[in-house]
């Protein structure tokens, strides 16, 4: 997760500190339902969105996450506490949550936050994926390919843990032209697309360029979620 962690810089953390869709509560409440639990562990949680959310169902959430910068930018909230390294964390914990971070992790890893997983305790991964078409395709941007999935192999958890149950489902959400120009900021892909398309980096710039593609100040769009729920063995 280090190798990650070095991708994200101040401006792209400054990017998801200012918006993000409330897609985690959305997963959240559709996974885990009543679930409560002690404390919860969100390996990669980024400046803490996923964290925050975890607190309507854990009593203690600790945000782990080793980008300096995200760290730097993180909400904060009186049951969540952030670490930068794992030997930090306090163990055991019931909940351990990967959201749209297990493709980076190594199996070495992956086996060390399982330790720290009590018997029986809850391990949920969860991720989802927003359809930007609606944006991209007005502004005529071509953004390349995008080296990631968003539904990672889970081979090595099916070793180590029981699946309860799994799902891929739709969700849709409204936010401003401001806050589609955050995200997309956050997407390196789009950002290139972006810059190469209007021959600006300057947020104020862009954030006028797009604007003249949208009749009005919001924006409507789609996004897949997906989520698997185990139980350790």
């Amino acid at each position: 997760m280090e190798n990650s962690a070095a991708a994200y810089s101040k401006e792209i953390a400054s990017h998801y500190k200012a918006y993000r869709p409330e897609l985690h509560s959305v997963l959240l409440k559709k996974c885990l339902q009543t679930d409560s639990f002690q404390r919860g562990l969100d390996v990669g949680c980024g400046v803490g969105h996923s964290s925050v959310a975890l607190t309507s169902y854990c009593k203690k959430v600790i945000g782990l996450e080793p980008s300096t910068f995200m760290l730097q930018q993180a909400h904060q909230h009186p049951q969540v506490c952030y670490e930068s390294v794992y030997t930090k964390v306090s163990k055991p914990y019931d909940l351990l949550c990967f959201f749209g971070v297990l493709f980076y992790l190594t199996d070495e890893e992956v086996n060390q936050y399982l330790d720290g997983l009590i018997a029986s305790g809850s391990l949920l991964v969860a991720d989802f994926k927003i359809d930007y078409d609606l944006a991209t395709q007005p502004m005529q941007l071509k953004p390349n390919a995008l080296n990631y999935e968003h539904i990672p192999t889970q081979n090595l958890l099916t070793q180590q843990a029981r699946l309860l149950k799994s799902e891929v489902f739709s969700s849709s959400f409204e936010c401003t032209t401001r806050e589609l120009l955050h995200l997309m900021m956050t997407e390196p892909h789009i950002e290139s697309a972006l810059i190469q398309r209007f021959k600006t980096s300057k947020f104020a710039l862009l954030q006028t360029e797009i604007s003249n593609f949208f009749t009005e100040d919001v924006v409507r769009l789609k996004a897949e979620l997906n989520y698997s729920l185990y139980k350790k063995n």
